[in-house]
């Protein structure tokens, strides 16, 4: 029993949503939608966790509408059903609308529940992938050091914490200019490396030290950037050094 898995499936022929219905209810929460347009209002009012299509339908082809929720609902698992076992189909299916399964008619029914079994196991590791990134995102912004993340081939800044904001916001567009024209020097330098760098600020220049560290992002390889402020450390560092000379001084002229 599997009731607090929501499943939509999409046919333009009432018969086979009706024995869809029949055969999956008492294992699955099952909705159904005779058309594209009926399935997007379902998609709007219900949260559906698995969407199965038939490729064919006179207004929308399957994938198209699997495309559509990709890009809308990116979470919900989908399936794609065709009358035959049609290979270019499937792979056209796999390359736009990211199916998880492509099944064929008739439907078998144990390889249908065992793959939506499947892909009601894939949704909730997706789901809990999604609650540790928010997680982390509210860590990310919280931490009092400026934070970046931007993207290891393009240099694009993909998320900044307030830290960052703070900082950079008033000398530099966040969001519409690359990394690497606020850092040149992340131009030539590795994931593993540490730079020190000066920065102007709106209230002066700055001695900073940036450390690097390649992480996954969404799936992409990102950098995580950390901003310290190295001035104060310096500052200190010399009034200890003038402090400590001062001493000696006083110690020679005790001597």
């Amino acid at each position: 029993m599997n009731h607090d898995i929501n499943i939509l499936y999409v046919d333009d022929e009432f018969e086979n949503l009706s024995a869809f219905k029949s055969k999956l209810r008492r294992d699955f929460k099952i909705f159904t939608a005779i058309s594209a347009d009926k399935a997007m209002e379902i998609l709007r009012r219900e949260d559906i966790h698995i969407l199965l299509s038939d490729q064919k339908m006179p207004e929308k082809t399957g994938i198209d509408l699997l495309q559509q929720v990709r890009d809308d609902y990116p979470n919900i698992i989908r399936m794609l059903i065709s009358a035959y076992a049609d290979y270019e189909t499937a792979i056209e299916s796999i390359h736009k609308a990211d199916v998880f399964r492509f099944l064929t008619k008739p439907l078998d029914l144990e390889i249908l529940k065992r793959a939506l079994l499947e892909g009601a196991e894939l949704y909730s590791l997706k789901a809990e992938k999604q609650t540790l990134f928010e997680q982390y995102l509210g860590l990310f912004n919280a931490n009092p050091t400026p934070l970046i993340i931007y993207a290891l081939d393009t240099k694009n800044i993909l998320q900044v914490n307030e830290a960052a904001d703070q900082l950079l916001s008033p000398i530099f567009d966040l969001k519409n200019a690359p990394i690497n024209k606020l850092f040149s020097d992340l131009d030539q330098s590795k994931a593993s490396k540490d730079i020190g760098t000066n920065l102007k600020t709106s209230q002066g220049e700055i001695i900073v030290g940036l450390r690097l560290k390649e992480i996954n992002y969404k799936n992409d390889k990102a950098i995580l950037l950390s901003i310290e402020n190295q001035s104060k450390h310096i500052e200190e560092a010399l009034k200890k050094k003038s402090l400590i000379t001062e001493i000696h001084k006083l110690e020679r002229g005790k001597i």
